[in-house]
């Protein structure tokens, strides 16, 4: 995560060019124009305020609006039992018309376009916005791209990644976080298998990308040296997480809490509590190809895309052979731990 927000910060200056907000314009319309028939299908009152909202400032109002619109719920009839869905207006066997005057718990569903509206907010949208508000406030120069701001960015990233789903599925959503997959049931056995993984996950990984490094090198010679500075940059951009003398402790220190605390919480309650879960009711494949593909693009580390997606699809099925999000989070903050160090002792491993 920490590399995806060096990547976003690092391209702020263009982002922010005439050409992106002509790119922006053009999709802001039409993404108005689908929240105003959404809207409409939804039955949702005083939505004009939305359309115009996604109109100005898509980026912001659109991933709100989804998170925020009527949505999919569910719901059973105290007289018949019959179990209702969206839109909830009446019972569809006894005809029963549910009103604020009969209190009936409403379980709301998610789905995938949550997931990405959340990640979206948690990565892009409100980061890059506090970081906007800063330089205009004076607290930050908007070409910095010194460790520190990184720091800061990650940080609220990382937050935002973890609260925002705890939000949603609990204030938004009424559900419990068990549905998720926070659940304290063979809490050390999780854990065990977590750790048990570990060592042939990163062995495994490790393996595929030398393997898919050598290949293209073989295949394309001229590319190597392009291949070989690439890797190194990646490591280079982690291996600035250590200190360079005492006085840096703290680069360490914060970087280890959000490496091997947050982003494990942050990104396994939202691609795995949230998005797997979403899929799988349909094809539990599908769930795990799709989410480790989710999962692997979103951190934006090319040479590393075949790794990570392996490590996605083993956190993904740790998830569906637990039930929990104990033995993927357990994994997950292994592996960074691992790399942290192995981007100091080890900063060339990958030849």
């Amino acid at each position: 995560m920490i590399l995806t927000i060096y990547i976003i910060y690092s391209k702020l200056k263009i982002m922010f060019n005439q050409q992106f907000l002509s790119f922006l314009f053009f999709f802001q319309i039409p993404s108005a124009i689908f929240v105003y028939m959404d809207a409409k299908r939804r039955n949702m009152k005083g939505f004009g305020l939305w359309v115009l909202g996604v109109a100005i400032f898509m980026p912001f109002f659109l991933p709100f609006y989804i998170l925020l619109r009527p949505r999919l719920g569910t719901y059973y009839c105290p007289v018949c039992r019959y179990r209702n869905t969206f839109p909830i207006m009446k019972c569809k066997n006894c005809g029963l018309e549910i009103g604020q005057e009969i209190n009936i718990k409403i379980r709301g569903e998610w789905n995938m376009a949550d997931v990405i509206a959340i990640f979206a907010l948690s990565i892009f949208t409100l980061p890059i916005s506090l970081a906007g508000l800063s330089t205009i406030l004076g607290f930050s120069q908007r070409d910095s791209a010194s460790w520190l701001n990184i720091f800061y960015l990650n940080f609220i990233s990382a937050s935002l990644l973890f609260i925002m789903p705890l939000w949603f599925i609990t204030k938004v959503c009424k559900r419990s976080l068990r549905d998720a997959g926070f659940k304290s049931n063979k809490i050390y056995r999780n854990i065990a298998i977590g750790v048990l993984v570990v060592l042939p996950v990163l062995f495994i990984s490790y393996f595929a990308e030398e393997a898919i490094v050598r290949s293209i090198i073989n295949i394309v010679p001229s590319k190597a040296d392009a291949i070989h500075k690439l890797v190194a940059d990646e490591h280079k951009r982690g291996g600035e997480i250590w200190p360079e003398n005492s006085n840096e402790i703290w680069k360490i220190l914060g970087s280890g809490f959000l490496l091997v605390v947050m982003a494990p919480l942050g990104e396994e309650l939202l691609f795995r509590g949230m998005a797997y879960s979403a899929l799988r009711k349909r094809s539990r494949r599908r769930a795990l190809i799709f989410t480790s593909l989710l999962f692997t693009l979103a951190h934006l580390q090319i040479i590393h895309f075949v790794p990570v997606f392996l490590i996605g699809l083993v956190l993904a099925y740790l998830f569906e052979y637990t039930g929990s999000l104990v033995s993927s989070i357990t994994l997950h903050s292994l592996i960074n731990l691992t790399l942290m160090i192995l981007w100091y002792y080890k900063p060339g491993i990958y030849s």
